[in-house]
């Protein structure tokens, strides 16, 4: 019995360690813009499949309000426990009206707010906002 419980315990630690794990990417990913992605390519180790998947991510940002956990998971710095964070806290109250809006959800940090942000949109309004045309600016403005 005591073997069983040492078992199980390990096999907890092991799925919980690799549940908070984010995607690895060659290096950290930061950029302000998508403009910088070419030249953030030029002066790192991603590979060219990183670069691809980042690229598609700045030609159309991830909705936010309508990605799962795994989509979201794509995105640099992202943990599968915080994706989990953000579907569950839409799920609770309702749709995303702002970028800023994600600083509500448990595990979200300025940092990972930053780095995600190029990457991202919202619905809003009836309009949708990428990071080029209004979602920093929602940021800095709350």
């Amino acid at each position: 019995m005591s073997r069983l419980f040492q078992c199980l315990v390990v096999l907890l630690v092991l799925c919980v360690g690799s549940f908070a794990q984010a995607r690895e990417y060659g290096t950290y990913v930061f950029i302000n813009t998508c403009d910088d992605l070419e030249e953030f390519l030029l002066q790192t180790d991603i590979t060219e499949d990183e670069y691809e998947l980042l690229a598609a991510l700045c030609e159309r940002p991830m909705n936010i309000n309508g990605a799962d956990r795994d989509m979201l998971y794509d995105l640099p710095g992202m943990t599968y426990s915080v994706a989990q964070e953000i579907v569950l806290y839409r799920s609770q109250n309702g749709a995303y009206s702002h970028v800023s809006k994600l600083r509500d959800v448990p595990g979200m940090s300025d940092a990972l707010l930053a780095q995600i942000k190029p990457f991202i949109q919202v619905g809003y309004g009836g309009d949708i906002y990428s990071d080029a045309e209004g979602a920093a600016s929602q940021i800095e403005e709350e």
